[in-house]
């Protein structure tokens, strides 16, 4: 039998990869129909709801997932508030549509606002049903709804695409997506808001979840800050690029830590004590998203050119050199999932707020310093913030949780021999190849083929890992 660690992590691994393959499938056919200033456009409108977003939920859905013991006060406080919170955010939003149109100089985003805006009700609603499947290691009806809503809305937003509806099939998929997840998250997990309401638990959740809110807001505003300056003083063409750069190059390592944390997260708080256990579970986590992650950007990064000619046509090519650079700064991503869920396990959500403060304003100096200097600098810089961040990140596990950087990167080093052997034999090979299409293909499996034969012969422990899922979930059929 699979413990729970696993069941769980497998059902996300579902999830995301049916989720992921759907979404690259329908972002490719969608990205080859519109155009990059299409994407610029909402790039500029998803500033605002990002950031709408974060205040909404206030760090309940993590302070759900992390309480020992929920109670039906519990969910209900979370639900009023946040539901609460969502209307009076898209209201405000309604009322600065045009502010927020006039700010681009851009007329059209105001109805882009009001429209799209409302997503942030209809996922508000959604919120507490989902950290209740959540806590209950629900992620097989999660992994379900994923695919189903992304395969949906992504079908419709295609259609819309080609019928000439340029930025608006995107606007449809986004609301599509949000109304059908929050309504298929009440059916499949049972649960219905009651009056039955608790100041003390409200109270409760607000004091673990208040610094939550605090650091994601910090880090949305952050993360949003690249695209609300691209989009103001360059173009809303250049911040297409960097927008879909910035989501393919983040597509692996994003997605696969986010799965694997959402699978550990409600376990490390089970074991928020025995840091023996969360030092076991974080090295090892670290060492599988490497075998997977660090082969994926070094293919992404060597076949980059293409890739974006092959998949996404010349009209994208400007996109390459910022695809290369930020596929390298993302891998840093997977050690900051780690070190944020761990400091939110074990509580010390106040430390973790202090850490990304410091981070975010590292960040923000180099941005300023670099952004007279233009896009390409602000990309490298985004690189230079990636390691600096990493080692301040890291300053705060080793002080709490005792588990240094060093033994972090040595899950990797064996991982990152074998693919860098990898690409330049399988690139090499590749290179007799005149078609692009055909190029593509032998490299991906000369390089596939090379770096399992390495980790088989230097008998990595990544192997035993998925064989040990292979034969438990397959072989028991």
């Amino acid at each position: 039998m699979l413990s729970p660690a696993k069941k769980s992590t497998l059902w996300n691994v579902i999830e995301k990869g049916a989720v992921l393959s759907i979404q690259i499938i329908i972002t490719l056919i969608i990205t080859r129909i519109i155009s990059p200033e299409d994407y610029g456009i909402i790039a500029m409108v998803t500033v605002f709801f990002s950031i709408a977003s974060t205040i909404i939920d206030f760090g309940m859905e993590g302070a759900i997932i992390q309480k020992k013991e929920c109670l039906k006060e519990d969910y209900n406080a979370a639900f009023f508030f946040i539901l609460g919170m969502s209307i009076l955010l898209y209201v405000t939003l309604y009322f600065y549509a045009p502010y927020i149109a006039r700010f681009y100089k851009l007329p059209q985003l105001a109805e882009v606002v009001k429209i799209g805006g409302i997503t942030l009700i209809i996922r508000a609603l959604g919120i507490v049903p989902y950290a209740k499947m959540e806590r209950h290691l629900n992620f097989k009806s999660i992994a379900k709804i994923s695919a189903f809503t992304a395969l949906l809305a992504g079908v419709v937003a295609i259609a819309m695409a080609y019928k000439g509806f340029a930025y608006w099939a995107l606007v449809a998929q986004f609301v599509l997506t949000s109304t059908l997840t929050t309504i298929l998250y009440f059916v499949a997990s049972k649960w219905k808001p009651t009056m039955q309401l608790s100041a003390a638990s409200f109270k409760n959740l607000l004091g673990f979840g208040l610094p939550l809110m605090f650091t994601s807001l910090i880090n949305g505003l952050y993360g949003n800050l690249y695209n609300l300056v691209i989009g103001r003083k360059f173009s809303e063409r250049q911040l297409g690029l960097y927008n879909r750069a910035s989501t393919l190059a983040g597509y692996a390592p994003l997605n696969l830590s986010d799965l694997t944390m959402r699978a550990l997260y409600p376990i490390f708080s089970r074991e928020q004590d025995n840091y023996r256990l969360l030092k076991e579970y974080t090295l090892k986590t670290l060492h599988i998203t490497f075998f997977i992650i660090i082969p994926i950007t070094a293919f992404t990064v060597v076949n980059c050119r293409d890739i974006v000619i092959a998949l996404l046509t010349e009209k994208w090519k400007e996109v390459i050199p910022f695809l290369r650079i930020l596929a390298i700064s993302n891998i840093a991503f997977i050690f900051f999932n780690i070190h944020i869920n761990l400091l939110k396990a074990t509580g010390n959500t106040k430390t973790l707020f202090l850490c990304e403060v410091l981070k975010k304003g590292v960040g923000i100096a180099i941005f300023i310093a670099l952004l007279p200097l233009g896009i390409m600098a602000i990309m490298w810089g985004i690189l230079a913030t990636s390691i600096i961040n990493l080692l301040i990140s890291s300053y705060f596990i080793w002080r709490k949780i005792k588990i240094g950087l060093w033994k972090q990167l040595l899950q990797g080093v064996s991982v990152t021999i074998g693919t860098a052997a990898s690409a330049v034999a399988a690139y090499w090979i590749a290179g007799f190849a005149d078609n692009i299409y055909m190029r593509l293909g032998l490299c991906a499996v000369m390089f596939t083929t090379l770096f399992i034969l390495y980790a088989c012969i230097t008998k990595d422990s990544a192997i035993p890992f998925f064989k040990d899922y292979y034969y438990k979930i397959f072989r028991k059929r």
